[in-house]
This record gives C-alpha cells, structure tokens and sequence, in this order.
C-alpha cells in the first residue's frame, strides 16, 4: 500500500491525492446516509428529504 501511494503522489502530487482521498469519504459518508435514512425517518419524512437532495444534485451539477 505504501508503494501505491508514494507512486501516486509522485505521478500527480499531494493536492491531488487530498482531493481524492476527500471525495471517498465523502462518497462512504452518502452511501451510510442514504442506507441508514429510510430506517430512521417515517415515509413523509423521508420523501421531503429525498426532494431537497435531488434539487441539490441538480445545483451541484449546473455549478459543476
């Protein structure tokens, strides 16, 4: 595994690396939330949610 990271840090630097390493935790973050919402939330609940975050994804994406 060290091998791995040294040769990605050489082929494309640091910054890159912490971008990326950020982005999966932010993806694990959304799969646990998304697994765990439908068994904490009622049906009313969890529909609101799933609205405000598919206007949200629709943001994202113009800004990006």
């Amino acid at each position: 595994m060290n091998q791995l990271t040294s040769f990605v840090r050489f082929v494309v630097g640091p910054g890159v690396a912490r971008v990326f390493s950020g982005s999966v935790v932010q993806q694990t973050c959304v799969l646990i939330l998304s697994l765990a919402l439908p068994y904490l939330l009622s049906e009313a609940d969890f529909g609101a949610v799933r609205v405000v975050t598919a206007y949200m994804m629709v943001v994202l994406m113009a800004v990006l």
